[in-house]
């Protein structure tokens, strides 16, 4: 039985997602460049922030609770430990740390509540609502670019989110929501296929792995339908992309980002594999965070056990596990790799569509965080509390665990 969402529920549903993925949106009004990707005033994008969250809360606040933060509390710990330090210190920290307090806006979905009937309901509006505003925002883009004249110097497709990881991080959980929950193979394909031009080379290598067990089965059961409609969609994306602009079809415009990102894994097997020469910048500087990170370590080595060395209060930059390290110390750190390794087993365990998806993108978010400080940036922490919270606070019915068992 099909239970419609309540119009409140769906209205302010509708505009905090719309809100909060266009935040970066203002760059546009004010300029974005390559050295400084939003220079819209900081007043500006909180007040966004905050009316977004308010929005949220709004369309669901009857189901925000203490018994929805008391569930599997102790799995919740190391994350609400994280924030308070955060909060605590954020005074402190300098113009490039104070992205860290985004996390701020994303913990209390740790007390959303997903028991009930309409759970899963909730689960896949909220989707739902993301896929329509990904594609859209994906349309849109390059119609920004070409009248705006604001992009990066790599062309990446960045949608309202203002950074190409992000975006794609976004694309990318669109792309497993899609093809897992919506059961639509024509929406994952567009997703995965528009991560490749975002430029992000972590995203490019997480989408080519959930990539390959589709590919797998299509060619063990191909379907002239899924070959129909995909090439619909390559021809219908290069044809508006020829009608705004047609020198976005020239090979060396179109593939930028993708080069881009291409350039960085070289570097990267540059530096692994020919003592560092021929890295790229961006593997470069990667090197020299990490390479800061384990010299504050070695010159404080209570640091390992109690974090923040020298009274430093937050080491943040390229590699978020890094950071947490530095910033944290090692028992905050291992908790927090546990906690996240016990509820990716707990929603593989259940095994229901929506559980399935929140399992990937918590492993998908980890893996980003090798390289990245995603859940610094707006508003990318929605996705992993929303999933670490469906996990935690969620009790598929009995009946559903043992037919999705058997």
């Amino acid at each position: 039985m099909y239970l419609r969402i309540p119009n409140r529920e769906s209205i302010f549903l509708s505009l905090s997602l719309i809100i909060g993925m266009s935040v970066m949106y203002t760059g546009y009004f004010y300029g974005i460049s390559d050295s400084s990707p939003n220079q819209s005033p900081g007043w500006i994008r909180t007040s966004l922030k905050v009316l977004s969250v308010t929005f949220f809360f709004v369309a669901f606040y009857s189901h925000f609770s203490v018994e929805g933060l008391l569930k599997n509390f102790l799995l919740k710990v190391p994350f609400i430990f994280i924030g308070f330090v955060t909060l605590l210190l954020a005074p402190l920290y300098g113009d490039l740390e104070m992205q860290a307090v985004n996390i701020l806006f994303f913990l209390p979905l740790l007390a959303f509540n997903w028991e009930g009937d309409s759970s899963e309901i909730i689960f896949r509006r909220i989707w739902k609502v993301i896929i329509v505003i990904c594609v859209v925002q994906i349309i849109l883009d390059p119609i920004l670019k070409f009248y705006t004249g604001f992009s990066f110097e790599n062309l990446a497709l960045i949608g309202g989110l203002g950074n190409a990881n992000v975006f794609g991080y976004w694309l990318l959980a669109a792309a497993i929501s899609s093809r897992i929950i919506l059961r639509n193979a024509f929406l994952y394909y567009f997703f995965i296929i528009c991560t490749i031009f975002t430029g992000s080379a972590v995203i490019m290598a997480l989408a080519a792995a959930v990539f390959i067990v589709p590919i797998y089965n299509s060619i063990k059961r191909p379907r002239v339908s899924h070959l129909l409609r995909f090439s619909v969609l390559i021809i219908a994306a290069f044809s508006l992309a020829a009608a705004f602009s047609p020198e976005a079809l020239y090979f060396e415009n179109l593939f930028r980002s993708t080069e881009h990102a291409l350039n960085k894994l070289s570097g990267l097997f540059a530096v692994l594999f020919s003592d560092g020469q021929g890295g790229s910048q961006s593997v470069t500087e990667r090197m020299d965070y990490f390479l800061e990170g384990m010299s504050l370590l070695a010159e404080y080595p209570l640091s390992l056990i109690l974090g923040h060395p020298n009274g430093r209060a937050i080491f943040t930059g390229d590699g978020w596990w890094l950071a947490l390290l530095v910033t944290h110390g090692l028992i905050i750190t291992l908790a927090f790799a546990l906690s996240n390794i016990l509820i990716i087993l707990k929603g593989l365990k259940i095994r229901s569509p929506e559980t399935l998806v929140c399992s990937i993108l918590i492993i998908i978010t980890c893996v980003i965080l090798l390289t990245n400080r995603i859940l610094d940036y707006w508003p990318a922490a929605f996705i992993y509390f929303m999933s670490v919270s469906f996990i935690c606070n969620h009790s598929a019915p009995y009946q559903n665990i043992r037919k999705n068992l058997a």
